[in-house]
């Protein structure tokens, strides 16, 4: 394994920002909004310490999420996490598979003006993009 350093300074850009998502998956109990995926919290099971933890669309053809940095902004990474528990949740006592986690998406990073100024399609193995 490698590591790599930079001499950039890095933060969280887009932590506690608006976030929106396609659409969201909720229980009686539990609502996987899309501000769950940039809360800083990097859980990576749906639900623990019986608190929802990671953002997850409803099943559906081509769901997205989206976050408002608030500002422009420099990227110089883009780091996803995939969920770890495999997509299994145990909920109402029942047990509920997800067909899809993250496999393939696309990053899109759009200015102000709705232009898109960076597309590129990847494989979850492969998430860091620099």
């Amino acid at each position: 394994m490698s590591v790599a350093h930079s001499v950039l300074p890095t933060y969280n850009a887009p932590l506690n920002k608006p976030a929106y998502q396609s659409s969201t998956n909720t229980t009686p109990i539990y609502s996987f909004n899309a501000s769950l995926a940039n809360d800083g919290n990097r859980e990576t099971n749906a639900i623990k310490d019986d608190k929802p933890r990671c953002s997850i669309s409803l099943n559906e053809t081509n769901p997205w999420w989206a976050v408002d940095l608030g500002r422009p902004t420099t990227i110089y990474r883009v780091d996803l996490t995939n969920r770890g528990d495999s997509g299994v949740n145990v909920i109402l006592f029942a047990v509920s598979k997800c067909s899809v986690i993250l496999d393939l998406f696309i990053l899109y990073i759009v200015e102000v003006s709705n232009m898109i100024i960076f597309y590129r399609a990847m494989l979850a193995q492969s998430a860091v993009m620099r």
